[in-house]
């Protein structure tokens, strides 16, 4: 009882939800129960989690609820905040029949296990499949495998039940039954009205013979009226209440409650949960068969749908309307039932379920040829369209979608058309094929034109304004439709274009216009009270205000702004706007220079993103997570955050460039270099050119680092090829500065790289007192370096060091910073201005500039034939 799942299991008829009530009444003073009751075949995650979430309402734990009234069914937030509850609280979920629902709700369960406060107890008659054996060593879970009962158990039943027998007697009815208790309970109720050795005389030998003669002769035991009841609950797959049973069969007797106490006393229903009941499995079977004809069942079938929808449109309500329908053979009335109720169920969460009926309506009606019938085909064509499209699966939207295309247009239902229209742009939008997109939203508008429906023009003069790319044409469109949308007095949608607008005229830099929609658009949501609506109005208006550079308010106020929506976010559960909510404070934070404070809010953000299992996003939160520490200069926990992302396989280029840098700041040279050479050397790495020449950077830092000087200039010169006018260099190297300090006489160079990866120099800066001689052959030539052009050799013959000294005899100031220098390749002339410069035959002002002034030196003038005096 210590564990967090409890699973019972079993063989039909064995106990098990004898066991679980039993464990509910020990659980009760400590824990709140809830007992889900039966599960079926129509159970969904989505209805599974919508039954919980009315329970913790009630006891005043509404998040559940309240998210998924404003969001619908996205089923990791629930789960997600499902965990939160149950962690935080004292329950006990009790789920019976979970062997007919474990495909749907195993995804819930594996996330269930780990929870702490809470339990859970599954009732099941197979082992189910959502933990394993380190669940079990780790005493998250636990099994109970009822089997048959003993003697010791038989013997007792039989007394309590007051059947007299001999031991031998009892012994004998056990192993012929092999301890089975609810064939033992039909035993008893033969042996009240007679005796156990006489009963034990007529029961066949063979067990599945002595199965079907308990059941047929308690049967043929009930009264008329007791016979009729059982057959009424066994129409039922879920359990049910008197009015639902009333509703299928008017009965004429004074008390269905006596006659259902008797059923009850008998063990042949079971109360399940409080005041709905159910048939055991073993006599639901024989009780349909013994229906007189297969019309009279067909019409329990009619009456037990009828009754459903009279429920209202709840999903499970609607899925099984449908099934009594195709029960009762009305086919088209059971997709009918599916068809006009899909968006709800598609709304609800219901995808799997809504599709495979819509999919066997298509196949169902394929072959008709009335019009009714084809009408109906084409709109489940139609909803499982919208279906795919909610997922995102926009090639089988449109495969979809297209099939009812002829349908429609032969039919003439103009209604119909308009709304495959309208979902044929917008799948063709989100396919980026936004030529068919126009085309389909062009026939929407002549429609609603031929129709004089103003609402549907002002819906597809909407969409227009979607999907345009002039962002003028956006705008025009948009206050078109607002026009008409204010006309038709459409309220809801003219807070919807008002948000739109005042995001166009943002994205236009033209803020008065964009405050002036964004708050009209919050005054209409708070006119209705529409609190979700408004918080999102405060996030972009939030946006706007920060993206505006004149900012008419504070940060703080910006701030404040945002705060207001996570919290509305917060209370009703909407997990996800908290997240990015919280991602866009730490932003503004971080731009601030408060990364603290930008820490808080992406720490919790990226906690909500794990809870959902985003690793995209939670990876792409822990990248920024580490760089605000690299600013804080905790480089340790830099390093942790940015290798969580590394080893998440959402790590992009610049993540790795970042911790790169954070190895060099830690002194981690080798695991430096062999990152950022990896991204440089390895052709599955997809690195950007400008990025490409950070890699370079800090390959050569680390190189020098490791005492590697000649591998670092080889990257230097690499660097030194860099086109300054090509690209936009967009990082920040000052976080990299310390790490300089610590490269000796190679220090000056990568200053310089910096300078020209910053655009801060067109050129490689080449100081002539950084050109080296690399070796000389007296009166012939001589090899020079410098780590950003390379070697070079000079002799003495080469015309140009002859022009370049008749030129600087009476003096010239250079300009380093161009392609050319003197008519030469500015490389050369560079390296041929070092080595006269290190021979002393130039005299040389600010040589460590770019701009300097050069003049033959009296050494150099010798060298001419020239005396200083000439």
């Amino acid at each position: 009882m210590d564990k967090n799942v409890i699973i019972i299991e079993g063989i039909p008829g064995i106990g098990k939800s004898y066991i679980a009530a039993k464990f509910a009444d020990e659980l009760k003073d400590e824990y709140t129960i809830y007992w889900y009751g039966n599960l079926s075949e129509v159970s969904t995650l989505s209805s599974v989690m919508n039954k919980i979430s009315i329970f913790l309402k009630e006891n005043g734990k509404p998040k559940l609820s309240n998210s998924i009234e404003h969001f619908g069914y996205d089923n990791e937030v629930l789960i997600a905040l499902l965990k939160e509850e149950l962690n935080a609280n004292n329950f006990a979920l009790f789920f019976d029949d979970y062997h007919k629902a474990e495909k749907e709700l195993n995804p819930l369960l594996k996330q269930l296990v780990s929870i702490t406060s809470s339990k859970i107890i599954i009732v099941t008659r197979v082992e189910p499949e959502f933990y394993n054996v380190v669940d079990e060593r780790e005493n998250r879970v636990t099994k109970i495998k009822v089997d048959a009962w003993d003697f010791a158990n038989t013997k007792m039943m039989l007394e309590v039940r007051g059947i007299e027998a001999t031991d031998g007697t009892i012994e004998e009815i056990h192993d012929r039954l092999l301890g089975h208790p609810q064939y033992l309970n039909l035993f008893c109720i033969l042996a009240e009205g007679s005796s156990a050795e006489n009963l034990l005389e007529s029961l066949p030998i063979v067990l599945k013979d002595a199965h079907k003669y308990l059941e047929k002769e308690v049967y043929n035991l009930l009264t008329a009226e007791e016979k009729r009841l059982l057959q009424t609950i066994a129409v039922f797959r879920l359990p049910e209440t008197v009015d639902a049973f009333d509703n299928v069969n008017k009965f004429e007797f004074k008390d269905l409650n006596e006659t259902l106490n008797s059923l009850i006393h008998k063990f042949l229903v079971n109360e399940i949960g409080i005041n709905t009941y159910s048939v055991h499995e073993i006599i639901r079977d024989y009780s349909l068969n013994d229906v007189r004809s297969k019309k009279i069942l067909r019409s329990y079938h009619e009456l037990a749908a009828e009754y459903y929808l009279s429920l209202g449109n709840d999903p499970e309500h609607v899925l099984e309307a449908s099934y009594h329908f195709d029960k009762a053979g009305m086919k088209e009335e059971a997709a009918k039932v599916i068809i006009n109720n899909a968006g709800d169920l598609i709304a609800q969460g219901f995808w799997e379920k809504i599709e495979d009926r819509l999919q066997s309506a298509i196949k169902s009606f394929r072959r008709k040829t009335q019009s009714n019938i084809i009408q109906l085909v084409a709109r489940a064509n139609l909803e499982i369209g919208r279906l795919y499209a909610e997922k995102g699966d926009y090639d089988l939207a449109l495969r979809h979608a297209t099939k009812c295309l002829m349908p429609f247009n032969k039919i003439h239902d103009t209604s119909d058309i308009y709304d495959l229209d309208t979902l044929l742009g917008s799948i063709y939008f989100y396919k980026n094929e936004n030529a068919n997109a126009k085309e389909y939203n062009e026939k929407c508008l002549h429609m609603a034109e031929k129709q004089k429906d103003e609402y549907w023009k002002a819906v597809a003069i909407a969409n227009r304004g979607t999907y345009t790319e002039d962002v003028n044409e956006e705008l025009d469109y948009y206050l078109k439709s607002l026009k008409i949308f204010e006309n038709e007095n459409a309220d809801i949608n003219i807070a919807d274009v008002c948000t739109n607008i005042a995001t166009v005229y943002a994205k236009m830099k033209n803020y008065e216009k964009s405050y002036e929609f964004i708050k009209r658009a919050l005054k209409r949501r708070k006119e209705r009270n529409a609190f979700y609506d408004i918080a999102q109005i405060k996030e972009k208006m939030a946006d706007i205000y920060y993206r505006d550079p004149e900012k008419p308010v504070s940060v703080d106020s910006i701030i404040t702004c945002l705060k207001e929506a996570l919290e509305t976010f917060e209370k009703i559960g909407h997990v996800r706007g908290t997240a990015r909510v919280l991602t866009k404070i730490g932003d503004i934070y971080r731009k601030e220079k408060d990364f603290k404070s930008a820490l808080a809010n992406y720490q919790e953000a990226a906690t909500i993103y794990s809870s959902l299992n985003q690793q995209s996003e939670e990876a792409k939160l822990n990248a920024i997570i580490g760089l605000c520490y690299v600013k804080l200069k905790d480089f340790s926990h830099a390093k942790s955050y940015l290798e969580k992302n590394l080893l998440s396989g959402h790590c992009d280029i610049v993540d790795k460039l970042s911790l790169a840098e954070i190895y060099l700041n830690i002194g981690d040279y080798n695991e430096a270099f062999d990152l950022s050479n990896k991204l440089i050397t390895d052709d599955t790495e997809e690195i950007s050119d400008d990025k490409r020449y950070v890699a370079l950077l800090f390959s050569s830092i680390s190189s020098v680092l490791l005492n590697n000087v000649d591998d670092a200039y080889n990257y230097l010169k690499k660097i030194g090829e860099f086109d300054s006018q090509k690209y936009n260099m967009n990082w920040d190297f000052s976080d990299i500065k310390p790490v300089l300090d610590k490269t000796g006489e190679s220090k000056q160079f990568f200053i310089d790289a910096i300078a020209l990866l910053k655009g801060d120099a067109n050129y490689p800066i080449v100081r002539l007192k950084d050109v080296k001689l690399l070796s000389e052959e007296a009166e012939k030539q001589a090899e020079v370096f410098h780590p950003f052009t390379g070697s070079f050799t000079i002799t003495k013959e080469d015309e140009n060091l002859k022009e370049i000294m008749q030129k600087l005899r009476p003096g010239e100031k250079i300009d380093s910073d161009t392609p050319e220098i003197m008519g030469m390749k500015r490389d050369k002339a560079l390296l041929i201005f070092g080595f006269l410069f290190m021979k002393g035959f130039l005299d040389c002002k600010n040589p460590a500039e770019q701009m300097f002034d050069l003049k033959l030196s009296e050494k150099g003038l010798k060298v001419l034939g020239l005396s200083g005096s000439s």
